[in-house]
């Protein structure tokens, strides 16, 4: 399966890229429509026979439980990610609209004064997204600021590891601090490691709190038998749930 997928995924990657959007919106929409008949039917048990004995059909709870699991997971990072890319297409179109106005401005003389970059820009793709102006410059200026002064974080959210909203915020708050210090704490913050003060010491049991805020947890080592999923290894029966940061 690992190698069919992985034979898929290059294949996909090396479409032109309006066939390669367009394949992201077709298989989203049929991940879509599945849930929307029936969610389970994504798990890869889904299309078991039933069990016929209690046992069986108990453990067939665990199994099926954790492959929804793993698929909220799944989810989730490519939520993540299609924000990330939203914000990042966001910013490109703010330069080409800049761009074409100087361009008028400098063959035309259609501009009273010189335009400032991306003026109208949240004009356009607010139409095109539906929304207002306001939030469609917002997607900009959030974008240019996580790709320009935390180009760590605009990683992660690409890749689906971090909100994109939580990312932005992060990077507003360290606008204050110089180029390497705020590399530096960006660094501790990607990493966890973050522990020079009190307020970020984890508590005991709570090892990695700094990296859930938007984040993904890492999964605990499981302490009992694995079975596979489709999706990973996952424990065969339910373990105490660890600790959340508050």
């Amino acid at each position: 399966m690992d190698q069919t997928l992985a034979v898929t995924a290059e294949t996909v990657a090396a479409m032109p890229s309006t066939e390669l959007v367009g394949a992201w919106v077709l298989l989203t929409r049929a991940i879509a429509e599945q849930a929307l008949a029936d969610p389970e039917t994504l798990a890869p048990c889904s299309g078991d026979a039933l069990p016929r004995t209690f046992d069986e059909r108990h453990t067939r709870t665990f199994t099926l439980q954790a492959q929804l699991e793993d698929i909220a997971v799944a989810a989730q990072e490519v939520t993540r990610a299609a924000d990330a890319v939203l914000h990042a297409v966001a910013v490109e179109h703010e330069d080409t609209v800049a761009q074409r106005a100087h361009l008028d401005e400098e063959n035309y003389g259609l501009c009273e004064r010189p335009p400032t970059a991306g003026e109208f820009a949240g004009d356009d793709l607010g139409n095109a997204l539906g929304c207002s102006s306001a939030t469609a410059s917002r997607l900009a200026v959030d974008g240019r600021m996580l790709r320009d002064r935390a180009p760590a974080l605009h990683e992660l959210t690409l890749r689906g590891a971090c909100r994109t909203m939580v990312a932005a915020t992060l990077a507003r708050e360290m606008a204050h601090l110089d180029d390497e210090l705020a590399a530096e704490v960006l660094t501790d913050l990607v990493s966890g490691e973050h522990t020079t003060s009190a307020s970020t010491v984890p508590a005991p049991g709570r090892a990695n709190c700094c990296t859930t805020g938007g984040w993904r947890r890492p999964r605990p080592t499981p302490s009992t038998p694995v079975v596979s999923t489709g999706y990973g290894s996952r424990p065969t029966s339910i373990s105490t749930p660890s600790p959340r940061c508050v």
